[in-house]
């Protein structure tokens, strides 16, 4: 990386300022030192703003040195322990060293990639810092460290892979996870802005640390309702609604990024993670990238089916709407808000605005509605430059489940009708999202759009459909007649054309609505009762008339036509459109081309004498003699006009 690069990542990393882990769990960054001898103390760099009493500096001594990091301890905090603190600091420090290199070392660099080794200052091992922070403040990476104090304002690096925790969550037994949220900061740093040169969003590189600690925790055997995880679960059911991308560095921004990474995890392996680190996209543009590159779904999709599965939860009934993680199989599903028919009319509203990248719940309550079937109108308007998702589950009382959606078009408009016999619905559960790919966050604000979502309910007997109506159902291919309150199917397409239906009448509706009408007697046309043979005149429903021919139906194209063949009117045969269909399609017949008493050929060697419209094929040369014709009288012309004719009598 250019010094010039340098500079703009340092100026990037100061905008978006440190990665803070929390709670409240604030994380930060600053220092560098080398020590080989346990007990020696070394000055290092700390950030005022999250130091508990503002200082820029502290001194540590080297408390334990395992196989991949130096642990120090701030020298001031330690000296005021009793006897019995220091000896179990000691022993905190030398078991977290101990576990450090045998499970969160390794499975933080197995999920996610590799830390700058040896870094800036040439050295394998890392520093992990414990000196006295807030008590919200888990710790802290700073990427100053991993720049020369030259190219750092006010030369404020420790010129080492750091990391910084607190002392004071030694004995709560989440250090653990807090040393892993931080190093994936640093594996990050390394992977997308030291290789790739940009520098990610917040919320992702956060999702990932919380990710890491999930993980991390898992691993140790940690009890469930002791790990960080347990925490975020209960804030994200509090604050389902929150944006991903939205960062504000509060307790639901941590959740909400948690568990969604949770959610990629389980469905897309942790190998996604890693190839986050390839590219020089970052945030939702990235996400999506990977996902369409590993996966073949893009993150619109992948976003919508977690929205489905906060509520659902469960993997039985697709595979989509679940988690794998065993800890959020059970007792996680979002408790929708209640959609309130204010006027008892079955109209209702709903009108909202939704944070992009972030999802609502809506709930409408069926279960003591009684009538003789319900039909339910839907229809939604969202903000013209927003992109929303509006799925909706349909919880029925027997206890199973649908998942439908409400199509929008490129206004972000769209409706939906469905019909339910009598008592069938418990619920619908309405979960709109905002969505807009194209933008994130910017400078940290993340824009809200607006929507509205109207209901309006009424029973089957009002939605009754006047007779004549021709309706489908949505995706489906049978038409249907609405004929004395039943259906009647309408069997083919020459059956409907025969009828005089217009398709541009038919009317799509929902499958339950076709199901509401009892069946009545098939649409089919009759078979005709006439025999037709070769050289009949046959029509259909339509205007044209054909002439049966050698098994083929030749269009008349026109009166003049008809008249020069000497046709009859009157032996024109009317057929159903089905029997006419049975026929192929031959050479159109146009008016003769050759007056009668005409010798035509074509390059095949028959000669054939036009008659009454015909040609009639002269067998032999004794019967073009006999017959008195001149081989000089023969016109030869195409094949085309030759087999325009119907054949008459051969000339024997």
């Amino acid at each position: 990386m250019s010094l010039k690069d340098i500079k703009a990542a340092i100026s990037i990393s100061r905008s978006a300022k440190f990665f803070l882990c929390t709670f409240l769990f604030f994380f930060i960054f600053q220092n560098n030192a080398f020590a080989a001898t346990l007990g020696q103390s070394k000055s290092f760099l700390v950030d005022k703003n999250y130091d508990l009493s503002g200082r820029s500096t502290v001194s540590a001594f080297l408390a334990y040195e395992s196989k991949d990091a130096y642990f120090y301890f701030e020298k001031d905090y330690y000296d005021n322990l009793s006897a019995a603190e220091k000896a179990d600091v000691t022993d905190q420090i030398k078991n977290l060293g101990q576990e450090f290199d045998k499970t969160i070392y390794p499975v933080t660099r197995e999920t996610f990639g590799e830390e700058w080794n040896p870094g800036i200052d040439g050295e394998d091992k890392l520093f992990i810092l414990f000196s006295e922070l807030p008590s919200n403040v888990g710790g802290y990476f700073n990427p100053n460290d991993e720049y020369s104090k030259d190219n750092v304002t006010g030369g404020r690096s420790n010129e080492s892979e750091m990391i910084y925790l607190n002392p004071d969550f030694l004995k709560s037994g989440k250090v653990e996870g807090f040393l892993s949220h931080e190093f994936q900061h640093m594996i990050y740093w390394n992977q997308k802005t030291r290789i790739e040169g940009v520098v990610d969003d917040v919320w992702m590189n956060e999702g990932r640390s919380e990710l890491s600690s999930a993980i991390l925790e898992d691993s140790l055997g940690k009890d469930f309702q002791s790990q960080t995880l347990a925490v975020r679960k209960k804030d994200f059911l509090a604050n389902y609604y929150d944006s991903i991308v939205d960062w504000n560095n509060k307790n639901y921004d941590y959740s909400s990024v948690s568990i969604f990474m949770q959610y990629l995890k389980d469905h897309f392996g942790i190998g996604i993670f890693k190839d986050m680190n390839l590219t020089k996209k970052t945030g939702i543009n990235n996400l999506d990238y990977v996902l369409k590159s590993d996966d073949k779904i893009g993150l619109n999709e992948v976003f919508t089916n977690w929205t489905i599965a906060n509520y659902i939860n469960d993997e039985n009934f697709d595979l989509r709407y679940g988690y794998e993680n065993k800890n959020l199989k059970t007792d996680f599903n979002i408790s929708p808000g209640l959609i309130n028919d204010k006027n008892n009319d079955g109209i209702m509203n709903v009108t909202g605005e939704l944070k992009n990248w972030s999802g609502n719940y809506y709930k409408l309550d069926l279960s003591t509605r009684k009538n003789d079937g319900l039909y339910v109108e839907i229809g939604f308007n969202g903000d013209d430059l927003g992109k929303f998702s509006v799925p909706f589950v349909v919880n029925y009382k027997n206890g199973s489940k649908e998942v439908d959606f409400v199509d929008l078009n490129v206004d972000q408009d769209g409706s939906k009708s469905m019909s339910f016999k009598n008592g069938a619905v418990d619920s619908i559960v309405f979960i709109p999202s905002s969505q807009r790919s194209e933008e994130a966050a910017e400078n940290n604000q993340v824009k809200s759009y607006s929507f509205s979502l109207d209901i309006k309910l009424l029973s089957i007997k009002d939605m009754t459909r006047p007779d004549g109506t021709l309706i489908r159902a949505a995706g489906g291919e049978k038409v249907y007649l609405i004929d004395q309150g039943q259906k009647r199917w309408i069997t083919d397409l020459a059956t409907f054309v025969s009828k005089g239906y217009d398709w541009k009448k038919v009317v799509v509706v929902d499958a339950a609505e076709i199901g509401l009408y009892p069946d009545g007697q098939d649409l089919k046309m009759e078979a005709s009762p006439v025999v037709i043979s070769n050289n009949s005149l046959v029509k259909g429903s339509g205007p044209k008339i054909y002439l049966i021919d050698n098994n083929q139906k030749r269009w008349i194209k026109d009166e003049q036509t008809f008249v020069s063949y000497g046709f009859d009117w009157n032996k024109i045969i009317k057929i159903s459109d089905i029997d006419l269909a049975k026929y192929a399609d031959g050479v159109s017949l146009s008016k003769s081309a050759f007056a009668d008493g005409a010798l035509i050929k074509d390059s095949d060697p028959k000669v054939y004498l036009i008659q009454s419209g015909k040609k009639r094929w002269i067998t032999s040369a004794n019967a073009f003699k006999k017959n008195n014709f001149k081989w000089s009288s023969v016109i030869e012309t195409s094949k085309e006009i030759v087999s325009s004719y119907v054949d008459g009598p051969n000339i024997d």
